[in-house]
């Protein structure tokens, strides 16, 4: 008897396991809810998502929004900068046009190097380094004695620039995707102001304290980022990937508490990593299409882009040189 009633029970049991993960939604399988108060996991895109948008995304957008004022004002500098330079130092057209050259050098050779840094560091110490040398560098070219040194520090303020895009991929890794776009894209409100304030900054300074203050005051966004940096969090998906997810995690709940939202339940893992990060990858059948599209859009754009900011203030020196005739101008210098 008490073998037979075993053998119930234990149909009885099978039975009821059986309805149980027949009636299992296929979502509580892929998270790994199996039922019985086990959760699974998720990654930090699936935690943004379900963290939404908030007063965190806004303090991140301001702080790498600096960023773009920075690289504004030291892009813009070269606009007014070399003019001035012309007439004080009497220097020729090749001379004038190797200072907006060499910051080009400078962002082309070392962008390959802030890409390292970044995957190894982590995107936060790579802004903080990038930031420090424009503005030390920066602060040196107001010093400069010779033309030769003002060539070797744009050069280097070039190279420091390379590293300041960073700070936008940093806010995209922090966005939900339905909200990416717009706020990205609002972010050139940022750039704008740069321009405008470096612009506003340079009639001032100029025609009272001459150039080498203007240098020295276009310095000052940088040192705003520095003051700032400890409110600047570093990249979660980082810091899973380099197997630090107790300070991931503390980042996403402080989104959590900021943004006024929950957590998602389960255990925090890094995506699934493919073969990413080599530049072979580039020239592959699957994006050979894509890169070249890219490149030549990116070309086009900042051909058409900086040619005419930075070309905008020789046009205007020649179109003063026919209405004052060559002596007057040569004198105003």
């Amino acid at each position: 008897i008490s073998a037979q009633l075993n053998s119930d029970d234990d149909t009885e049991v099978s039975v009821r396991a059986t309805h149980s993960r027949a009636g299992r939604k296929p979502s509580d399988e892929r998270s790994g809810n199996t039922g019985n108060g086990v959760t699974g996991t998720f990654t930090v895109e699936e935690a943004v998502e379900q963290l939404g948008i908030g007063w965190f995304q806004f303090q991140l957008w301001a702080i790498t929004g600096l960023f773009s004022v920075a690289d504004a004002c030291e892009m813009m500098l070269l606009a007014v900068l070399s003019p001035v330079l012309r007439c004080d130092w009497g220097l020729s057209q090749a001379q004038v046009a190797m200072i907006t050259t060499v910051v080009f050098i400078g962002m082309g050779v070392l962008s390959p190097m802030w890409g390292m840094l970044a995957d190894r560091y982590g995107r936060r110490n790579n802004l903080l380094l990038a930031s420090f040398v424009v503005w030390y560098f920066g602060l040196l070219t107001s010093f400069s004695p010779t033309y030769a040194w003002v060539l070797i520090l744009r050069g280097l303020v070039g190279g420091g620039m390379a590293g300041m895009p960073h700070g936008f991929t940093l806010l995209t890794e922090y966005l939900p995707q339905k909200y990416r776009a717009k706020i990205l894209i609002f972010g050139t409100v940022c750039w704008a102001s740069g321009t405008m304030f470096e612009i506003c900054l340079a009639a001032i300074v100029i025609p009272r304290l001459g150039w080498r203050w203007l240098l020295f005051l276009s310095s000052m966004p940088c040192l705003a980022i520095i003051v700032l940096f400890k409110f600047l969090p570093q990249s979660a998906r980082y810091l899973v990937g380099a197997g630090r997810k107790h300070e991931a995690l503390k980042i996403l709940k402080y989104i959590a508490k900021t943004n006024k939202t929950k957590m998602p339940e389960g255990e925090l893992v890094a995506e699934t990593q493919e073969d990413r990060g080599n530049p072979k990858l580039l020239f592959s059948r699957m994006y050979m299409r894509t890169t070249f599209q890219v490149w030549i859009l990116w070309f086009g754009t900042a051909l058409t882009y900086y040619g005419m900011v930075l070309a905008s203030a020789e046009i205007l020196q020649l179109h003063n040189t026919k209405e004052a005739g060559e002596s007057t101008w040569k004198k105003s210098c």
